[in-house]
Formats: structure tokens, C-alpha cells, sequence
């Protein structure tokens, strides 16, 4: 949430039912894990159903490029295993 502020969008946090899901532009759901595989997850279908144009969006395509580059500057790096 700190970063969608940084990067000066407005954040709303609160419930929103499934017609809203169902009829939004564009929704991504932030998945935070411990694991390898964490990021932010954008969602293009809820119950089979599109969600906008089913593309992911702007919104969600600025938060992954500042999520990626926040952890590259202070992410601790993974080893790749295939580089020898």
C-alpha cells in the first residue's frame, strides 16, 4: 500500500462486493508471500468472468515496474541456479 501512494495514486482500502469485481476497468490484487513467487498479481477473471477488457492494465503494469524495481535496490538477490 506504501508504494501505491508513492507512486501518487489514490488509495481506497475498504470491502467491495462481486458486482463491483465483476464490472470494474481494471483490478489487481496484491499478493505479498514469503516465497519466491510473491509480486503483484493483477486480475483479469473473477468466476469466469472477464474483468474489463481482460488485458492487464496501466495502473497494474506502474505498480509491477516500481515493485520490481523496489526489490532489485533492496530485495536480496535469489541465486540462479542455471548460471554456472
Amino acid at each position: 500500500m506504501d508504494l501505491v501512494v508513492k507512486e501518487q495514486f489514490i488509495l481506497e482500502e475498504r470491502r467491495i462486493s462481486l458486482s463491483e469485481v465483476h464490472t470494474a476497468d481494471e483490478a489487481a490484487l496484491q499478493i505479498w508471500t514469503t516465497g519466491t513467487m510473491g509480486e503483484l498479481s493483477p486480475v483479469v477473471k473473477v468466476d469466469g468472468r472477464t474483468i474489463g477488457n481482460g488485458e492487464v492494465g496501466p495502473v497494474t503494469r506502474k505498480l509491477q515496474a516500481a515493485y520490481k524495481k523496489l526489490t532489485e535496490q533492496s530485495g536480496i538477490p535469489i541465486p540462479n541456479y542455471l548460471e554456472t
